[in-house]
């Protein structure tokens, strides 16, 4: 290959993997840019103590800090914890329960202008006999139709901001945890342990404790210590801990323990049945660059191929093939060598022998031939 057609097909694989790049679809800004705070309230969110049967009043500010007008969907929408811990609200078009309820906020489209904002009153009516405690729902606004993106890879974006609307019936509070069965699952050639939790309690929990993997013979094969977000009251969700690499198949046995000592909530789960089985079949996506990876405490390869073994054969072969005329090649190459030289060295003895002779004066003429003139013999 030429200098000039490699450096071709450098250059176009360079523009290949940039065309491809993460961020290759977010190389431009996007230009949805909206803004939904709460009115009159101290933070980023509601933080509304009500009694029950009590009705109030509250507002919010929805903006567009673009630089160009858009339709925008506002709609209250169920709020749920995430895994590991934090607020999510549900998407547009899913079903809604619980507090959601409880908002008088009828979805809609709005037009916002460029840098303009608008304000926008609901009603939040605790039904009566509600329990004490805390709830919670979310005011989102959104672009009304996706935007399209540009370059290699093209996303369509549809950017939310969600507000939380926290509800605080007073009464006393019964903070509680409880720990479900735990999973496995590979993501990009790492495992995954993911045990389901939910907090029937009616307190927002923030937890954290420790978390041991053991296998079949009681071994530990690895720890990590959970810590999560808020976990909000009337949710269940999932801790996840990811591994530096994927569990052999077999049989484990996860514990775990989960505790807020601020609000006294406590669960502990001992020998949670897992099964890890073959691991093959992985997910495209893999962990994220702030994902904190779990040591694995197995030497063992996880999984060997039998075809892995038949190719290891052959190449042990091939190498003592090579190994062998080697060998025969290095008896052989001596031997030619020394019938060289020798026959080198006799030449050389043949060649010198009548040099290395001692030098004999000429013998003298006779005495009856006869003798050139002395001139002659000059001109000779």
């Amino acid at each position: 290959m030429s200098r000039s057609t490699a450096a071709a097909v450098l250059a176009a694989l360079i523009g290949l993997a940039v065309a491809l790049a993460p961020g290759a679809a977010h190389a431009t800004e996007s230009p949805v840019k909206l803004s939904a705070k709460p009115v009159a309230q101290p933070g980023q969110f509601f933080d509304v103590t009500l009694a029950a049967g009590a009705t109030r009043t509250l507002r919010i500010e929805l903006g567009n800090q673009g630089t160009s007008g858009i339709a925008a969907r506002t709609y209250a929408a169920d709020a749920y914890t995430i895994i590991n811990g934090g607020f999510a609200a549900r998407l547009r078009g899913e079903a809604s329960a619980g507090t959601t309820r409880w908002l008088d906020y009828r979805p809609s489209v709005l037009q916002l202008p460029a840098g303009e904002a608008v304000e926008r009153s609901f009603t939040l009516s605790v039904p009566p006999g509600t329990p004490p405690g805390e709830y919670i729902s979310a005011i989102v606004l959104e672009n009304d139709q996706p935007v399209e993106g540009s370059g290699a890879v093209a996303l369509n974006h549809v950017l939310r901001q969600a507000v939380a609307v926290n509800v605080r019936v007073p009464g006393p509070p019964h903070p509680a945890l409880k720990i479900g069965s735990a999973t496995h699952k590979v993501v990009a050639a790492h495992s995954v342990l993911a045990v389901a939790v939910t907090n029937p309690g009616n307190a927002r929990l923030t937890p954290s404790g420790p978390l041991v993997l053991r296998d079949s013979s009681g071994a530990v094969v690895s720890r990590a210590t959970v810590s999560m977000d808020s976990f909000y009251a009337h949710t269940a969700t999932q801790v996840e801990v990811t591994l530096a690499r994927t569990l052999q198949p077999g049989n484990y046995a996860v514990d775990l323990t989960l505790s807020d000592a601020q609000r006294g909530a406590r669960a502990t789960a001992e020998g949670l049945p897992l099964v890890v089985v073959d691991t093959q079949a992985q997910s495209a996506a893999g962990p994220s660059s702030r994902t904190k990876l779990v040591d694995v405490f197995q030497s063992v390869p996880a999984h060997i191929p039998s075809w892995a073994f038949v190719v290891l054969g052959l190449i042990v072969l091939a190498a003592a093939g090579g190994v062998a005329t080697a060998v025969r090649r290095r008896r052989h190459r001596p031997t030619v060598g020394r019938r060289r030289r020798h026959r080198r060295t006799a030449g050389r003895r043949r060649f010198r022998e009548p040099s290395e002779s001692p030098r004999m004066p000429p013998a003298p003429p006779a005495a009856d031939a006869p003798r050139a003139p002395v001139g002659a013999e000059a001109r000779r």
